[in-house]
């Protein structure tokens, strides 16, 4: 049943990224939240591991904001996957 609860509550995750600015859209049963992140906000970016119960870890990639905030992706299979996704994203901002 957990698995369920979570399935239904959680949020799904969704970012579009482009130079200088991500837009992060949360979705969930009953809202949405979109927040656009610009590149002056960015503190920086961490691959962040995401330990699972069962079986293997999971990672993602974490955008920290110069005011604490932090912005979590989807969790990725395996940290190489997560490193080369947070690469892309400093390269359009570093850019």
């Amino acid at each position: 049943m957990p698995v369920l609860w979570g399935s239904l509550t959680g949020p799904a995750v969704h970012w579009t990224v482009a130079p200088g600015r991500i837009e992060i859209v949360q979705m969930r049963p009953f809202r949405q939240a979109r927040q656009d992140v610009s590149a002056h906000q960015i503190e920086r970016f961490e691959t962040r591991e995401c330990p699972s119960m069962e079986g293997g870890s999971t990672w993602g990639v974490t955008v920290i904001g110069r005011d604490g905030r932090r912005f979590d992706t989807r969790d990725f299979g395996s940290s190489r996957t997560a490193d080369i996704f947070r690469q892309r994203i400093e390269g359009l901002f570093n850019s």
